[in-house]
């Protein structure tokens, strides 16, 4: 590939959708009778509500809602899309692709679709591997999703960790062509295999199939080592920021805007801090939405920017952490109005 021929790539729309029904921290203490507090949730995680999705909305649903608010956003009809990635936690059903499901739902019937396990960080994967083929030509529209339905598939809400953590929700861009100079300046992804046991879920695949047992046992849901995804992301957001802002030839005070992934407010002010970037260059949603997974980097990014808090010329970084361990960084140069 001669690089000198590939094509700026910036995010033309964003949009995101979170479910109607809003769950309180004390709902779910009454509700389960967990040993808890609502004092204790939003003082150790900073998480006062989620929203939970309706029992007739699916995964395909929320990132479809998502997208129709970006597709709007750009300008851009069904049948422009080149590609969808979807990155999710569950999806509607176990085979085929949810993202099948959604172009279906879209009408987007030019495009190919594929789903992304990629887990938190999802949304800046989508982004990347998007951008990639939107800049050698591939395709002049690209849809790049986060989604997730954590209610009804990760977690037992008799779980006074896990219960409390999530929400459901779906963030989405359009990307497409731009000047030279604009859209994306550089990506950082790595991944570790060193962290497969720190967080994921166990049955459901050919080391552990979905048997009797394993359902009575619980390994159907998620697992989590609190301790070992604190350390995790402490170390490897912070480093996801610096290199994808050295990489773009800048300095992080060159930087007018963060996006971080949302898993709680304790972990994403000791990233900031560690990164040495000030609280008062990001926004947050995890205090209404909870841990939305996927869709949490696509929800900041959109409504920060329909908050009048990132603007046209704007240097934005963002950075996330999912399960495997998987993390990445990206600066983009703001280009929507």
């Amino acid at each position: 590939m001669n690089r000198d021929k590939l094509r700026p790539v910036t995010i033309a729309g964003v949009g995101s959708y979170s479910p109607e029904r809003v769950v309180t921290n004390q709902e779910l203490i009454d509700s389960y009778n967990l040993k808890t507090s609502d004092e204790w949730i939003r003082r150790k995680l900073g998480i006062e509500e989620r929203r939970y999705a309706a029992p007739d909305e699916q995964t395909s649903d929320l990132a479809v809602k998502a997208s129709l608010k970006a597709m709007d956003m750009a300008g851009v009809r069904p049948g422009d899309i080149g590609g969808i990635i979807l990155a999710l936690g569950y999806g509607d059903v176990r085979s085929p692709s949810t993202a099948c499901i959604v172009q279906r739902k879209l009408g987007a019937f030019n495009s190919w679709a594929m789903d992304a396990n990629t887990a938190c960080m999802g949304f800046l994967w989508a982004c990347e591997v998007g951008a990639k083929f939107v800049a050698d030509g591939s395709c002049d529209v690209f849809l790049a999703i986060g989604a997730d339905l954590a209610s009804r598939t990760k977690f037992d809400p008799r779980d006074r960790t896990l219960g409390v953590l999530f929400g459901d929700g779906a963030g989405a861009a359009i990307l497409k062509p731009c000047k030279q100079g604009d859209g994306f300046q550089s990506f950082y992804t790595r991944s570790d295999g060193r962290g497969v046991e720190t967080i994921g879920v166990l049955a459901g695949g050919s080391m552990l199939p979905l048997t009797p047992d394993a359902l009575e046992s619980k390994q159907h849901l998620l697992y989590m080592d609190g301790k070992g995804v604190w350390n995790w992301a402490v170390e490897k957001m912070p480093e996801a920021l610096g290199e994808a802002i050295k990489s773009a030839g800048l300095e992080k005070d060159d930087i007018d805007f963060v996006v971080t992934h949302q898993a709680n407010l304790s972990l994403i002010r000791a990233i900031l801090e560690k990164a040495g970037i000030p609280e008062k260059k990001t926004h947050t949603t995890v205090h209404k939405y909870g841990n939305t997974s996927s869709a949490s980097i696509g929800t900041v990014l959109d409504e920060a920017y329909r908050a009048g808090k990132i603007k046209r010329g704007d240097l934005v970084a963002m950075a996330g952490i999912g399960a495997g361990f998987t993390w990445s960084g990206s600066v983009i140069r703001w280009t929507v109005p």
